[in-house]
């Protein structure tokens, strides 16, 4: 089998061949190329940057194995840091590694949302290809969750709709009519208000009663 797909490796242009089973990194894959990562065409990157994916996805699956055993993601990425602080890579002695706890907390997130590929620590990835496309019908789904009873803010609303789509809230404010967004942050204004109208109320009374 391996003979054969050698053969076709051979026969077939590099834009056309299927990507090996450790991935285009070298990395071992963990679940599997989603559907928009199996269509990618693989690339030349230089020695240095291969290490870092290789890197990346050894911390990343250390902080999973110890947030999973009960370690609290935030000191497990802490701890990934320091362990990795002020090192080097062997390909390039000369060029530092720099993974700071931001750092692999936004690796962390991207390597989960990828599915646990390490093509998601390539420079210049921009995220999975597979996010829901914005319509209509998220829209509906926003203003039921942004005028729910007792909702004063959108935050909430945007956080809940950007998880289902796979988007960020700055995008998600991106894609809202203008006037959705307009009518739903007067409404919270007035609901903030009568609020802070019912706090002086309560206030008020209680001073009453003294």
């Amino acid at each position: 089998m391996k003979l054969a797909q050698r053969k076709r490796n051979q026969i077939l242009p590099r834009s056309t061949r299927r990507p090996t089973a450790r991935g285009w990194f070298g990395c071992p894959k963990d679940g599997g190329f989603t559907a928009a990562q199996s269509n990618a065409q693989p690339l030349t990157f230089p020695k240095w940057q291969i290490e870092r994916c290789r890197r990346l996805h050894t911390i990343c699956l250390s902080i999973e194995k110890a947030a999973q055993s009960g370690t609290p993601l935030v000191r497990a990425i802490r701890r990934a840091a320091s362990t990795n602080r002020n090192r080097f890579y062997q390909c390039d002695p000369a060029r530092p590694v720099r993974f700071g706890p931001a750092t692999l907390y936004r690796h962390f997130s991207n390597w989960k949302k990828a599915g646990r590929s390490p093509e998601s620590f390539r420079l210049g990835y921009s995220g999975p290809s597979s996010q829901i496309k914005f319509n209509s019908v998220h829209v509906r789904k926003f203003v039921r969750y942004a005028t729910a009873p007792s909702v004063l803010t959108s935050r909430p609303a945007l956080q809940r709709l950007a998880k289902t789509l796979g988007r960020s809230i700055r995008s998600m404010l991106r894609y809202l009519p203008h006037n959705v967004k307009s009518a739903v942050v007067r409404l919270h204004r007035a609901r903030r208000a009568v609020r802070r109208a019912q706090v002086e109320i309560i206030r008020s009374l209680a001073k009453g009663t003294r």
